[in-house]
C-alpha cells in the first residue's frame, strides 16, 4: 500500500513540472532509458558485513534542451533540464531492500570532441526504500531509519551519437540515500555506479537565441541585496530519541558579480530543543539567550534565474551549549517568488554530516 502511496506523490509532484517544462521554448525534448551497474560503499567501519554487491538499478527520464529564451540558459551553455523515475534493487532484500524514487535533473554540456558530447547531469528527488532500520525485525541497517529518503546523483557522461535521433552514453555516476538526520539512524547509502544509457532526441524545434542584440539587464551590474530569512525543522540526535525542533534567523547580505554569481556574508541565530535541554541541566536560572547559537558564515551563490543553489561555510561565534564542532556548513536551494519573496529548502551539517533539514521564508531587501 505504502508503494502506491509512494508513486502517487511522484506524479502529483513531478507532473506539474513536466506541464511547466513543456510551456518553455526548447531546442528539443528527450527521452532516455538508463542502465546501472552499482557498488555499495562500505563508508563507516561498523557497516553491516554482509551487504552484497553489485547492486542493479533502472531509471527512465524525459527532458529539454533550453534555447535561450532566459538569460542563464546562454550563461551555462544550453543545458537540459527534466524529470526522472528510478528504480533500483540494491541486492540486500533483508537488509535496504528495493529503492524507488522521482526526482529532477539538469544537464551540463561540458564539451564535445569529435562529436562525442561530455555531460554532467545533476538529479535531486524524493526516494521511498522497502526496507529500513528497525531495532527488532531490521537492527543491522543503521544507514537508513525513515522510508522515505532524499535521493541525489551525480552523472557524468559521454554522448556517442548513433544516428540522427539515436545517442548512446555511457558514463560514471554517485548516488546518495539519506533523509537529512530527521530521524536516525541516518548514515545513508552511497552507491559508486557505471552506467549505460540510451536516448532518443525529437526534432529540432528552435536554434539557440542569439543574446548579442538584447538590452543588458540592471542584475548584470555589481548589486547588492540583504536575504532575511526564517527557517525550521526537526531533527533527532541517537536512535530512538525524541524530535527536537530547530529555529534559525538568517541576515545574508550578498553582492551579485556577474549573471550567475552572488557572494556575500551573514549570521544566523539558532535557536534548538536540544541545547535549552542541555542548557536547563547545566544552569538554575538561565535565560534565553543562553539557549541560542550565533554563527558567521560566507556565502556563494550559483543563480539559474530565480532558482540559485546556496553554498555556505560558517563558525560560531557565540553558544550557550557546545555544538558538535564550532564549524558548519550548508547547502541548498532558493526561489524567488516575484521580486522578494524567498522560500528555501537547505541542509545543515557539521564535518559535512547532516545535522537537519531547514525550510525556510523570506525576504530580500
Amino acid at each position: 500500500m505504502l508503494n502506491k502511496w509512494s508513486f502517487l506523490i511522484y506524479v502529483l509532484i513531478l507532473v506539474p513540472v513536466m506541464k511547466g517544462y513543456a510551456g518553455e521554448k526548447y531546442q528539443h525534448m528527450f527521452i532516455s532509458a538508463q542502465f546501472h551497474s552499482q557498488y555499495i560503499w562500505r563508508h563507516y567501519e561498523k557497516m553491516a558485513k554482509d551487504i552484497q554487491n553489485p547492486a542493479h538499478a533502472v531509471e527512465i527520464n524525459m527532458g529539454w534542451k533550453t534555447a535561450g529564451s532566459s538569460r542563464w540558459h546562454s550563461i551555462y551553455n544550453y543545458p537540459s533540464y527534466g524529470f526522472g523515475f528510478f528504480y533500483g534493487n540494491l541486492n540486500n532484500p533483508d537488509l535496504f531492500g528495493i529503492a524507488r524514487s522521482g526526482f529532477l535533473f539538469t544537464e551540463f554540456v561540458f564539451g564535445q570532441q569529435r562529436a562525442i558530447d561530455h555531460r554532467m547531469k545533476v538529479s535531486l528527488g524524493l526516494t521511498h526504500l522497502s526496507t529500513y532500520y528497525d531495532p527488532v525485525e531490521n537492527p543491522h541497517n543503521l544507514n537508513i531509519g525513515s522510508p522515505f529518503n532524499l535521493h541525489f546523483n551525480l552523472n557524468y557522461s559521454w554522448f556517442f551519437p548513433i544516428n540522427d535521433r539515436f545517442l548512446l552514453a555511457p558514463g560514471l555516476s554517485f548516488t546518495h540515500f539519506s533523509n537529512g538526520a530527521f530521524i536516525k539512524p541516518n548514515r545513508g547509502i552511497n552507491l559508486m555506479d557505471v552506467i549505460l544509457a540510451i536516448r532518443y532526441r525529437g526534432e529540432e524545434r528552435l536554434p539557440n537565441a542569439v543574446d548579442a542584440d538584447r538590452p543588458r539587464p540592471d542584475w548584470l551590474e555589481n548589486k547588492h541585496r540583504t536575504d532575511v530569512l526564517f527557517s525550521g525543522g526537526v531533527m533527532q540526535r541517537f536512535i530512538d530519541d525524541p524530535d527536537y525542533k530547530v529555529f534559525t534567523l538568517t541576515v545574508n547580505h550578498k553582492l551579485q558579480t556577474g549573471p550567475g554569481a552572488r557572494w556575500g556574508v551573514g549570521l544566523d541565530f539558532t535557536y534548538d530543543d536540544h541545547s535549552k535541554e542541555r542548557i536547563d541541566r547545566q544552569k538554575e536560572n538561565p535565560v534565553f539567550v543562553d539557549y541560542m547559537r550565533v554563527g558567521a558564515f560566507a556565502s556563494h551563490d550559483i543563480v539559474f534565474g530565480r532558482l540559485s543553489v546556496l553554498l555556505n561555510i560558517g563558525g560560531y561565534l557565540y553558544y550557550g551549549y557546545k555544538p558538535d564542532t564550532r564549524f558548519y556548513n550548508r547547502l541548498g536551494l532558493q526561489y524567488e517568488i516575484g521580486e522578494r519573496i524567498l522560500v528555501q529548502l537547505a541542509l545543515k551539517a557539521y564535518r559535512f554530516r547532516a545535522n537537519h533539514v531547514q525550510w525556510g521564508l523570506g525576504y530580500a531587501f
